[in-house]
């Protein structure tokens, strides 16, 4: 019985306040004819707009993100070695013997300020090559983002990162 009584004082409160939130909300959308107009700013004067001091940011430090190879970069990196291996297609070269490649994977790239290091294994060993560096015959041609070339025996290879 005492819930009931609660309930007597609670559900009249509960409608009084929907009822006030109701007519608030519709007394607003009544009007709509209502028209805010902007406070008056006040004015430069032209002697006062001639007396302000003007700035220049001084850009001239490092680029944090200028060791990063763009997108850009790599694909006109890409389409300039294509344009390279078509003209070097278009000579005739005598027919080169097949080259029979070691079980090569890429692991990635190894950052350290402006050197980057690539992670090549070769028949099970972990090598670190920089690029232009040769171990067990094999160079390492270019690093990309994702890939790296490599110079084995005269013949050019990519390498996709493994996952």
């Amino acid at each position: 019985m005492k819930n009931k009584k609660l309930n007597y004082v609670l559900v009249p409160l509960v409608l009084l306040i929907w009822g006030t939130l109701i007519v608030k909300v519709i007394n607003h959308l009544r009007d709509n004819n209502m028209i805010i107009t902007p406070p008056d700013l006040p004015r430069l004067d032209a002697d006062l707009a001639d007396s302000l001091e003007s700035y220049e940011l001084l850009a001239n430090y490092k680029d944090p993100f200028i060791r990063y190879q763009t997108v850009q970069n790599q694909k006109a990196a890409v389409d300039k070695n294509i344009k390279n291996k078509t003209n070097r297609t278009s000579e005739r070269k005598p027919a080169r013997s097949i080259v029979r490649w070691p079980d090569i994977s890429f692991g990635g790239i190894i950052s350290h300020e402006e050197r980057q290091i690539g992670l090549v294994q070769v028949n099970a060993n972990s090598l670190l090559l920089k690029e232009g560096e040769v171990r067990d015959g094999i160079c390492l041609d270019k690093l990309y983002k994702d890939s790296v070339s490599l110079i084995y025996q005269g013949e050019t290879k990519t390498f996709k990162k493994k996952p």
